[in-house]
């Protein structure tokens, strides 16, 4: 997937109650071009090939936006830090 000069590569399922797996990824994360680069029988095989991609090529993992569970995640992690810390001080 592509935004940009961003580049992204993920999995998704072919179809699902959200409809086309990857017009629903790219719509989600404001992608404006995508590929389907390879199909497979199982996710482990899907996840296996996803990163060998990502390693050949050099893409990070990183994401274009935070989405709420990531900021949820990050703001819970800020506060067990600042708890264990005692920075509240």
């Amino acid at each position: 997937m592509r935004r940009g000069s961003w580049w992204r590569v993920g999995k998704s399922k072919l179809l699902s109650t959200w409809g086309f797996g990857v017009k629903h990824r790219l719509t989600t994360e404001g992608g404006e071009a995508a590929w389907i680069l390879s199909v497979h029988a199982s996710n482990v095989e899907a996840t296996v090939t996803e990163q060998l991609i990502l390693a050949n090529y050099g893409i990070p993992t990183t994401t274009w936006s935070d989405s709420a569970s990531s900021r949820r995640w990050a703001a819970s992690a800020s506060n067990a830090v600042s708890w264990s810390l005692k920075l509240d001080k």
